[in-house]
């Protein structure tokens, strides 16, 4: 099995790039380019993107560097989900599998009023530049994986993007098979209901089998592995979707992963870490990103992070970065 992430190095290798200038100061080995399900921080993502932009000089690199990807990039449960019968079973394959999955999307998939719809998210707070270059190469990525699925180009319906068209939008026109709607009030892409009832050209049923038996054992020992301190910083992340909803408790945390409060702090201390210093950790991402944005006031930010008072906030953060709140963000309270 394999993932966005390796697909990424393997086509900017295939462009004559080094993985060590790719991975250059993010902190990134070998076994992580090879985890078929990778973690990457905030900062290891950010540094990872930003070489990118560097190396290849291309502004439009989101878009382009999957113009040639292949349901067969993704290895085991790319086979999985072409072999399925139907595309409502690949659709159940790519979830359960993760296929596709981004080390910076969240995906949410929803019907309503015969509308299949997946919004695309942040895991955590980016920058324009590194949020773009994931939705650009996730929505090329989906428009090619549901064509090798279907071996049609009728899939998707539309696709909204919350950012301004940027100076190459007639690429997006070139390589999606949908009308892109610039300045929406989300990320996400619309798909034809009616594609979930067809038959796949290439199922079978034997192969599908197989296939799925394969990623089933990958994916348990997956899940036994992946340590608990990604899992609490992920769930925190992907709740903290909006300034009011606040982060989320060790209960709420806990519940999350089914497991007890009591369970959660043990595993957490066998990984030498707690609930605290991840959610430190969170706040100190999800901070930076406000700050540099600039459209909240620091008292908002603090009050949003959880801090009973700005001048909590203010130390914590001086704590995180060894300089004061107002080298990042002009006065505005």
């Amino acid at each position: 099995m394999y993932s966005t992430l390796q697909f990424i190095v393997s086509q900017l290798q295939q462009q004559g790039f080094s993985e060590g200038d790719i991975t250059a100061g993010a902190d990134i080995s070998e076994a992580l380019i090879n985890d078929p399900w990778p973690y990457l921080s905030h900062d290891q993502y950010h540094r990872l993107v930003e070489n990118i932009y560097q190396l290849s000089n291309d502004p439009a690199i989101g878009l382009n560097l999957s113009r040639g990807f292949k349901a067969r990039h993704m290895g085991i449960s790319g086979y999985a989900a072409m072999s399925s019968q139907t595309f409502a079973q690949a659709r159940t394959v790519s979830i359960n599998y993760r296929v596709l999955k981004d080390p910076y999307i969240y995906l949410s998939h929803s019907f309503k009023n015969d509308n299949w719809r997946i919004s695309l998210a942040g895991a955590y707070p980016a920058d324009e530049q590194v949020a773009r270059f994931s939705i650009e190469g996730h929505i090329v990525r989906t428009a090619r994986f549901c064509k090798d699925l279907t071996g049609h180009d009728k899939s998707l319906t539309a696709i909204n993007l919350n950012y301004s068209p940027p100076a190459y939008a007639s690429l997006y026109e070139q390589l999606l098979p949908c009308p892109v709607n610039f300045n929406q009030n989300e990320n996400s892409i619309s798909f034809d209901p009616a594609v979930l009832t067809q038959d796949l050209p290439a199922a079978d049923e034997a192969l599908f089998a197989l296939c799925s038996r394969d990623c089933d054992q990958k994916l348990s020992q997956f899940d036994e592995n992946n340590s608990f301190k990604n899992k609490v910083y992920d769930e925190i992340f992907r709740a903290h979707s909006s300034i009011s909803e606040g982060l989320l408790s060790l209960l709420d945390v806990a519940n999350r992963l089914y497991i007890s409060p009591r369970t959660l702090r043990r595993k957490l201390q066998n990984e030498n870490t707690s609930f605290q210093l991840i959610s430190n950790d969170t706040r100190k991402d999800l901070a930076l990103h406000y700050l540099n944005h600039n459209t909240l006031t620091t008292k908002e930010i603090a009050y949003a992070l959880g801090y009973s008072s700005v001048n909590n906030f203010h130390r914590a953060f001086k704590q995180w970065t060894g300089k004061p709140v107002s080298e990042y963000t002009k006065p505005t309270d």
